[in-house]
């Protein structure tokens, strides 16, 4: 009896061994743009750079089903079009060649958004290629900013931003009038990572400001798609300051992951840690969502909460700096309600509850906060997010926070 079984089992679970190992070679890449091979709003080549997939590429049948989700996802997720299908063509004469059939539906490229006092406009897609320029203007912030994927269909990155926390800052006794300058240029490895180097400096034109000076910033970013429920966006920088009088130097590294239920609610989680060679307690800032050049890459890096300690004379803003940190945080998101306000501006609003714990600090202080809060998403084309939240640590401390960001 038990062979018997053992050889049933055998005889039904080879194939599917054979499969899962079995190659095929992807002998053409077929586009469909607006159901045309070719369009004047979006190049073929566009459209390619979100695949790993390639003419002559030999690859397993499970890795090219893995694949082709992967692509479909990018594409959706860029903001570039409506709507994405791949899939693969039947395979006809040689049963170890496979076409593959991408069809997307081009979206709207003008882009519209905003922040806390400022607005945003521009577009995406400019020539039909990853070009998106975008201007800012408003009471604290006003600019423009250039990024360039695919530079010339090859795998580089152009990336470029000039901006003045003004006119508020001509009337705020306390903030400095400054100028901020960004330069950035990389490399996609795959499509799902990128490797660059960024420049920041800033230019302070207040009677006795201080001036921030050059900082230079490589890094790396992994964006993960494993299924059309569970994301994952990782990111490690370094970051040096050749010219200042400390020669300070440091670096931090954060994941964040999302899982969507079968039911409107998502989990998040995100995790960070950082350290640094500067001697002041204020390399990195956990209490603003975008105080310094680190918050630009994680401003979600924050413990919401009314924490105030000696180290500083201010309560928020400068409460939670330290020379180094681990972070930690969760969300549970309610997806509550989704509408679209004509023509095709999509709104949602999800109320989410939330936890932040942080050790900062050589000496480590303990941070936490506890709350829940509401955010208004303004989807594509729009991409404005805004957050009000209200958290309290295990001392009773409570503060409430407004920032233009969508959670990690």
């Amino acid at each position: 009896m038990k062979k018997t079984v053992f050889i049933l089992y055998v005889l039904f679970s080879a194939p599917l061994l054979f499969a899962e190992q079995t190659k095929v070679t992807i002998s053409n890449i077929k586009v469909f743009i607006d159901d045309e091979e070719s369009s004047p709003l979006i190049c073929r080549e566009t459209v390619l750079s979100y695949t790993a997939l390639v003419a002559g590429k030999e690859i397993s049948l499970n890795a090219l089903e893995h694949e082709l989700v992967q692509t479909e996802l990018r594409l959706l997720a860029s903001g570039l079009f409506y709507s994405a299908k791949v899939s693969v063509a039947p395979p006809r004469k040689n049963p170890a060649q496979r076409t593959v059939i991408i069809t997307v539906q081009t979206g709207f490229f003008w882009r519209f958004g905003g922040g806390n006092a400022y607005g945003v406009f521009g577009k995406a897609g400019i020539g039909g290629k990853r070009l998106e320029v975008l201007s800012y203007a408003g009471w604290n912030k006003n600019g423009v900013s250039v990024l360039y994927e695919h530079v010339f269909d090859s795998p580089f990155i152009f990336e470029s931003s000039l901006a003045w926390n003004g006119p508020a800052s001509l009337f705020q006794a306390d903030t400095a009038s400054r100028v901020y300058a960004q330069l950035a240029s990389g490399i996609f490895i795959n499509p799902d990572i990128r490797l660059c180097i960024e420049f920041d400096d800033t230019a302070a034109f207040s009677t006795g400001a201080p001036i921030n000076e050059l900082c230079v910033s490589p890094y790396i970013q992994i964006q993960k798609y494993f299924s059309k429920t569970v994301t994952a966006l990782s990111t490690a920088r370094l970051y040096a300051y050749p010219f200042s009088t400390e020669k300070a130097v440091g670096g931090e590294a954060v994941t964040a992951l999302n899982w969507t239920s079968f039911v409107p609610v998502t989990f998040a989680l995100c995790g960070a840690a950082g350290i640094s060679s500067s001697h002041t307690n204020t390399f990195f800032n956990l209490g603003m969502h975008d105080s310094t050049l680190s918050e630009a890459s994680f401003p979600d890096r924050i413990v919401r909460s009314g924490t105030t300690t000696a180290r500083s004379n201010s309560p928020y803003s400068k409460a939670f700096c330290a020379d180094s940190y681990i972070f930690a945080s969760g969300e549970i998101r309610w997806n509550a309600l989704t509408f679209t306000v004509p023509p095709a501006f999509t709104i949602e609003l999800q109320p989410f509850i939330f936890t932040d714990m942080a050790l900062l600090g050589t000496a480590p202080l303990y941070a936490d906060a506890f709350g829940g809060g509401l955010r208004v998403l303004f989807d594509n084309p729009v991409f404005a997010y805004f957050t009000l939240c209200y958290g309290i640590n295990h001392s009773g401390n409570g503060r409430f926070i407004f920032a233009a960001t969508k959670g990690f």
